[in-house]
């Protein structure tokens, strides 16, 4: 009997997903437009770091940063991933697919009922309950904010442009564009590995990253900006800069608030951190250990960043490699 009754629990578990979820309820999100009310939502979704998961077979890893409305129907919310999503297949197969995440405006998300949606060509939604109780992670691993700024231009998907040698490797000039021509990362390859000057831009065209490789270390000035997509009013301004040595983080290291006033100045020798001077919002100098505190919060978020850039472009290089294109050099 209690066999019995486990077996329809679980054939009744996504059934009973689906009633819950938004599938029956989603009007499909115009490529070009969200729908009418979008802007009078006045939050966005940040996601603290990297989340990676799995629905049956298939991997899928949502980036961290922040998520804006593009959406909302009678049950929930959509918020607009800030780069594509990785997914994957059980054999290998990956794509990079816009979407984002959905939230319910009544409290079943903290129950962890929150779903990660999926823009199709077709501008129809395909959405999939986030497994792991994510929700109930709220404000540990995300949380919402207010924002009350015009939400970015709409999502472009994106592409990489870039060719192989005989062996298979990415060799000279890679650039991914959006749908619409833009570049949002431009740079070379030589031999498989990174090298010369790398430059990321967001979707509005603004730099916001400029670095340098050699043997496909991290060597050389680096340095970031603010960018249109998540900070419309400080885009273009100073954000963070420092030099890297043999893929270590090297000397003295600056970064600015949104307003340009310091947030922390910290002092590295080869990669560890030897001193911190640090301010808070309010212009404050903060203790030697709040400082130091700090100064390892901002390497970590630094490490993640390029963790993230080095996983969208290896997944639009196995892209490319799927589909045939990006003819071999000669």
């Amino acid at each position: 009997m209690m066999r019995s009754l486990r077996l329809i629990l679980v054939l009744l578990l996504p059934v009973l997903s689906a009633c819950l979820g938004p599938a029956h309820h989603i009007a499909p999100i115009p490529p070009d437009r969200t729908v009418d009310n979008a802007p009078a939502i006045q939050t966005r979704l940040q996601l603290k770091e990297t989340y990676t998961f799995n629905i049956g077979l298939t991997l899928y890893m949502l980036p961290y940063g922040p998520y804006y409305p593009e959406g909302q129907d009678q049950r929930g919310i959509y918020y607009r991933a800030p780069i594509p999503i990785v997914r994957r297949g059980f054999f290998g197969s990956e794509s990079l697919i816009p979407g984002g995440v959905y939230v319910p405006t009544d409290v079943t998300w903290s129950a962890g009922l929150v779903w990660l949606y999926m823009r199709n060509d077709d501008g129809s939604v395909d959405v999939e309950v986030i497994p792991g109780r994510f929700g109930t992670t709220y404000g540990d691993r995300w949380y919402r904010e207010p924002y009350t700024g015009s939400p970015p231009s709409a999502f472009q998907e994106v592409k990489a442009v870039v060719s192989f040698s005989a062996d298979g490797k990415p060799e000279g000039l890679f650039e991914l564009r959006d749908s619409g021509g833009k570049v949002q990362v431009r740079g070379n390859f030589q031999q498989g590995r990174k090298t010369g000057t790398w430059i990321f831009s967001d979707s509005g065209g603004v730099k916001v990253a400029e670095l340098t490789y050699r043997d496909g270390l991290r060597h050389g000035p680096f340095r970031m900006w603010y960018g249109s997509f998540a900070f419309p009013e400080s885009a273009g301004k100073d954000k963070l800069a420092v030099t890297f040595d043999a893929d270590q983080m090297d000397g003295d290291k600056t970064r600015w608030r949104e307003d340009g006033s310091p947030e922390c100045k910290t002092r590295f020798d080869h990669g560890a951190i030897m001193d911190a001077e640090c301010w808070d919002a309010n212009g404050v100098q903060m203790s030697q250990a709040d400082s130091l505190k700090m100064a390892r919060g901002e390497l970590q978020a630094d490490e993640q960043w390029f963790k993230e850039m080095d996983n969208w472009i290896e997944a639009s290089l196995r892209v490319v490699k799927a589909d045939g294109a990006g003819p071999p050099n000669s």
